[in-house]
């Protein structure tokens, strides 16, 4: 099994009134066919800003990528032109974006828009897709579904939404898709479907699939490997079981320990918030936080130390592949 997309040392930051803001920071990570992997962490760690660098949808006027190489198929994104992209786009990668109602047009028919993924990728398919478009939609579980293709975005429900935009992403059997948040705002059973509907196209095609999301249980259920991300570095890396089994890096034990599981009158959190994105990094990101924070981790950055299982972890009590914890 290849690797379909490969991340080496990419950063990613923006030029604001305010000054730099540093997004991703060395970010590198993989992920092979058929595979699926959950990005993790806080708002601000970098998981948005990571898929839209992928996708190539940063804006140019704002961000700046100094350094790093995104590889798809061995063919590096960043060096391709606009137009080489837009020929990616939507038909061998794609994208499920966090809020549908933003993503879609609200003033085009759900026909109309599932119809552009094939007049910019397939334009001898475009006319007589209608039927094509119908069973797709059923398969995604949208009742009447000939009914909802003549219906504008502003005519359904959230979740309703999300199985188009679904629809929209698979329509082009991609070999990679990005799911961005796919579950927010939606209530819990509709959440259940979505995730199994992604799960479900994803067998069905064989395409690989970013997940990134803030909700564990999702990654739970639904990734094969973990990715962990503070002030967009990347902290932890790990085969999903062994990390619920025995993560390595204390904000991954906080998170996991952030979970309603057994839950005792009050909710544990994790204090103190994420610096902002222009706040330096002289040391280790999560020191501030970190309850088993030493002296060392304010000024001296620690480096990712790889285990001999592939695991990967950013800390100082992790180094030369051996876990020293107290």
């Amino acid at each position: 099994m290849g690797k379909i997309l490969e991340v080496n040392h990419l950063t990613v930051e923006f030029q604001t009134v305010q000054g730099i803001a540093s997004a991703v920071r060395d970010l590198s990570f993989d992920i092979n066919e058929g595979e699926i992997i959950g990005i993790v962490g806080e708002s601000g760690s970098g998981k948005s800003v990571t898929s839209l660098a992928v996708m190539g949808l940063l804006d140019e006027n704002t961000a700046r990528i100094p350094n790093g190489e995104i590889l798809f198929r061995g063919k590096d994104l960043l060096k391709l032109s606009e137009k080489e992209l837009c020929k990616l786009r939507g038909a061998e990668i794609t994208m499920v974006f966090q809020e549908p109602a933003m993503a879609l047009n609200p003033v085009m028919r759900v026909e109309k828009q599932l119809q552009e993924v094939y007049r910019i990728h397939a334009r001898s398919r475009a006319k007589n897709c209608r039927g094509e478009l119908t069973a797709l939609l059923e398969e995604l579980r949208v009742p009447d579904a000939g009914q909802v293709l003549k219906k504008y975005p502003f005519e359904l429900s959230g979740g309703m939404k999300q199985r188009i935009m679904i629809a929209m992403a698979m329509l082009s059997k991609p070999q990679l898709m990005i799911a961005d948040e796919p579950t927010t705002a939606l209530d819990v059973t509709t959440q259940a479907e979505i995730l199994e509907l992604i799960k479900m196209m994803q067998k069905e095609t064989g395409c690989a699939v970013i997940l990134i999301t803030h909700d564990l249980g999702v990654i739970a259920e639904m990734a094969d490997r973990v990715l962990v991300m503070y002030r967009g570095q990347l902290v932890e890396q790990r085969e999903i079981g062994e990390f619920y089994r025995g993560a390595r890096h204390p904000y991954s034990k906080d998170l996991l320990r952030s979970r309603p599981e057994g839950f005792d009158r009050r909710f544990w959190s994790i204090p103190g918030t994420i610096p902002n994105a222009y706040t330096p990094l002289t040391g280790c990101g999560y020191c501030g936080r970190c309850r088993q924070a030493e002296e060392r981790c304010q000024d001296t950055p620690p480096q990712l130390t790889i285990f001999p299982d592939g695991s990967q972890v950013r800390c100082h009590k992790c180094r030369g592949g051996m876990e020293n914890e107290q």
